[in-house]
Protein backbone atom coordinates (compact mmCIF):
# COMPACT_ATOMS: atom_id res chain seq x y z
CA UNK A 1 0.00 0.00 0.00
CA UNK A 2 1.54 3.09 -1.04
CA UNK A 3 0.43 5.17 1.37
CA UNK A 4 1.37 3.45 3.95
CA UNK A 5 4.92 2.77 2.79
CA UNK A 6 5.15 6.97 2.01
CA UNK A 7 4.32 7.59 6.00
CA UNK A 8 6.19 4.94 7.47
CA UNK A 9 9.32 5.87 5.31
CA UNK A 10 8.89 9.71 5.99
CA UNK A 11 7.98 9.13 9.51
CA UNK A 12 11.50 7.20 10.09
CA UNK A 13 13.38 9.46 8.32
CA UNK A 14 12.74 12.76 10.60
CA UNK A 15 13.45 10.36 13.75
CA UNK A 16 9.93 9.98 14.81
CA UNK A 17 8.88 7.25 17.34
CA UNK A 18 5.20 7.40 16.94
CA UNK A 19 2.91 7.59 13.54
CA UNK A 20 -0.61 7.92 13.89
CA UNK A 21 -3.15 6.90 11.48
CA UNK A 22 -6.58 7.75 12.88
CA UNK A 23 -9.41 7.96 10.64
CA UNK A 24 -11.11 11.51 10.03
CA UNK A 25 -7.88 12.78 10.96
CA UNK A 26 -4.73 13.80 9.11
CA UNK A 27 -1.87 11.38 9.56
CA UNK A 28 0.78 12.59 12.13
CA UNK A 29 4.10 11.67 13.56
CA UNK A 30 5.48 12.74 17.33
CA UNK A 31 8.97 13.74 17.56
CA UNK A 32 11.24 13.93 20.58
CA UNK A 33 7.55 13.84 22.08
CA UNK A 34 5.97 16.71 20.23
CA UNK A 35 3.60 16.20 17.25
CA UNK A 36 4.57 17.66 14.31
CA UNK A 37 2.62 19.11 11.73
CA UNK A 38 0.32 16.66 9.61
CA UNK A 39 2.01 14.29 6.99
CA UNK A 40 -0.78 14.70 4.62
CA UNK A 41 -3.81 17.47 3.74
CA UNK A 42 -6.09 14.89 2.91
CA UNK A 43 -8.41 13.31 6.05
CA UNK A 44 -7.64 9.78 6.45
CA UNK A 45 -11.28 7.85 5.46
CA UNK A 46 -12.50 4.94 7.20
CA UNK A 47 -11.92 2.51 4.32
CA UNK A 48 -7.91 3.71 4.15
CA UNK A 49 -6.92 2.85 7.98
CA UNK A 50 -9.61 -0.49 7.26
CA UNK A 51 -7.41 -1.16 4.33
CA UNK A 52 -4.42 -0.80 5.99
CA UNK A 53 -5.55 -3.05 8.85
CA UNK A 54 -6.23 -5.79 6.46
CA UNK A 55 -2.96 -5.29 4.85
CA UNK A 56 -1.04 -5.27 7.80
CA UNK A 57 -2.20 -8.01 10.03
CA UNK A 58 -3.09 -11.55 9.65
CA UNK A 59 -6.13 -13.59 10.20
CA UNK A 60 -5.72 -14.34 13.83
CA UNK A 61 -4.57 -10.86 14.96
CA UNK A 62 -8.11 -9.86 13.18
CA UNK A 63 -9.63 -12.12 15.39
CA UNK A 64 -7.91 -10.54 17.93
CA UNK A 65 -8.59 -7.53 17.09
CA UNK A 66 -12.16 -7.74 16.68
CA UNK A 67 -12.68 -9.91 20.11
CA UNK A 68 -10.40 -7.39 22.27
CA UNK A 69 -10.83 -4.20 20.25
CA UNK A 70 -7.27 -4.01 20.50
CA UNK A 71 -4.24 -5.49 18.94
CA UNK A 72 -0.19 -4.96 19.56
CA UNK A 73 2.19 -6.78 16.92
CA UNK A 74 5.21 -6.24 15.26
CA UNK A 75 5.49 -4.57 12.28
CA UNK A 76 7.93 -4.19 8.79
CA UNK A 77 7.01 -1.47 6.19
CA UNK A 78 9.21 0.20 3.64
CA UNK A 79 12.05 -0.82 5.62
CA UNK A 80 10.79 0.64 8.75
CA UNK A 81 10.26 -2.11 11.51
CA UNK A 82 8.45 -1.64 15.12
CA UNK A 83 5.68 -2.09 17.08
CA UNK A 84 2.01 -1.33 15.72
CA UNK A 85 -0.64 -1.11 18.05
CA UNK A 86 -4.46 -1.30 16.50
CA UNK A 87 -7.99 -0.58 18.54
CA UNK A 88 -11.23 0.21 17.34
CA UNK A 89 -12.47 3.45 18.62
CA UNK A 90 -14.96 6.50 17.68
CA UNK A 91 -16.55 4.04 14.89
CA UNK A 92 -12.91 2.96 13.16
CA UNK A 93 -10.02 0.79 13.27
CA UNK A 94 -6.75 3.54 14.34
CA UNK A 95 -3.17 2.51 13.66
CA UNK A 96 -0.39 3.62 15.96
CA UNK A 97 3.36 2.55 14.92
CA UNK A 98 5.73 3.38 17.68
CA UNK A 99 9.18 2.96 15.34
CA UNK A 100 12.55 1.42 16.39
CA UNK A 101 15.00 3.48 16.41
CA UNK A 102 12.93 6.15 16.46
CA UNK A 103 13.11 9.65 19.13
CA UNK A 104 11.23 7.93 21.97
CA UNK A 105 11.19 4.75 21.64
CA UNK A 106 9.40 2.18 23.82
Amino acid sequence: MQMLDEFVRTAAQAGAGTLLLVAGQRPVMRVGGQLQPPLAEDLLTFHETQAMVETLLNGPQRLVLETDGSVEVPFAVAGVEGRLTVFYGMGSHNLVFHLKGGAGER
